[in-house]
């Protein structure tokens, strides 16, 4: 009656068994019949672990820590790449910024021999970090960086101060805007951008005509270039008021300062008659009204710009163009 349990059962618990999962007095039954079946006690020795498996289960159990800690480490060290990625792109973005190229400038000088600069974003996303100063051969260059909107750069619009001692030209966004006592607007620059040599393509005449003011009614263009003086001529559908006239007398000058060979500017348009006017603006009778100009302009202003100068002068720079405009009152 020692052997109450049949084998198979007892086949059936050993791994149970072996791993501490049965019941108290179900192991002290297992342990009874090993003590009487060689059989089953065969088997018992067989399934259990050896003795020299147990380091080599204490090395695969550290190797498991070890991987463990190093998958720790390398989910930080992911972490801490982005982190450090994020910070960078957020420091270029909001902080460093790309080198600004333009932007609504207007400035004045003070008293104090100071020019104060006011630079605007055009951008409403955008706005001014790091402004450098730096001067080579009496110019002053400004330089600003183009930042996103932040709480470090709120406002859109960013001063600047120069001191204008031992100062003749001062450039920013690698214009010049300031020269010898004269501001550069910027829509000068935009003029002047249009300046071309010859006459001979429309698309070239169209292009620096583009930024002058000219009557709000329709015309058709003409280019006189078989013989000298080279002209374009402006020929309106309906008859022209005096606004429209004055616009025309008003731009012809900066026209034919601006392309190089223009000797003249023609404008053809139909009275209240039906009949056809033309009328023609030269260089010839632009320079000999220039000096009467150049004179009231001196006087005003306390300048001392040489009378001798001719229309096409005014176009070789920026300084001289708004010159130009200013003796012009464009």
């Amino acid at each position: 009656m020692k052997n109450k349990i049949p084998c198979c059962i007892i086949h059936d618990l050993m791994p149970s068994f072996l791993e501490g999962l049965t019941e108290k007095e179900t192991q002290n039954l297992i342990e009874e019949h090993l003590k009487d079946c060689e059989s089953c006690k065969s088997l018992y020795e067989s399934m259990k672990e050896p003795e020299i498996n147990k380091p080599e289960k204490r090395q695969v159990d550290y190797l498991k820590k070890v991987k463990s800690s190093n998958k720790k480490k390398l989910i930080l060290s992911i972490g801490i790449t982005c982190l450090i990625f994020i910070t960078l792109i957020c420091s270029k973005l909001f902080i460093i910024g790309n080198k600004a190229s333009d932007g609504m400038v207007s400035a004045e000088a003070t008293g104090e021999n100071t020019l104060k600069i006011s630079i605007c974003n055009t951008n409403s996303a955008k706005s001014y970090g790091k402004i450098k100063i730096s001067s080579k051969d009496k110019t002053k260059e400004i330089s600003v960086r183009e930042v996103l909107v932040s709480p470090f750069n709120k406002n859109g619009c960013v001063q600047v101060e120069i001191s204008l001692d031992e100062t003749e030209q001062v450039k920013l966004f690698g214009k010049t805007i300031w020269q010898n006592g004269i501001f550069i607007k910027e829509q000068t620059q935009k003029i002047l951008s249009g300046k071309t040599p010859y006459i001979g393509s429309i698309t070239n005449v169209l292009n620096a005509a583009s930024s002058l003011q000219w009557p709000k009614k329709k015309f058709t263009n003409a280019l006189h270039t078989s013989a000298e003086p080279y002209g374009w001529e402006l020929i309106f559908e309906e008859p022209l008021e005096s606004r429209d006239i004055d616009r025309i007398t008003s731009s012809a000058p900066l026209m034919i300062a601006l392309v190089d060979n223009m000797g003249e500017l023609i404008y053809t348009s139909p009275d209240k008659n039906g009949s056809i006017c033309t009328e023609k603006i030269t260089e010839k009778e632009i320079n000999e009204h220039l000096p009467s100009l150049i004179e009231k302009y001196n006087k005003k202003t306390g300048a001392n710009i040489s009378e001798s100068m001719k229309i096409k002068d005014f176009s070789a720079s920026p300084y001289l163009f708004q010159l130009l405009l200013n003796i012009l009152d464009y």
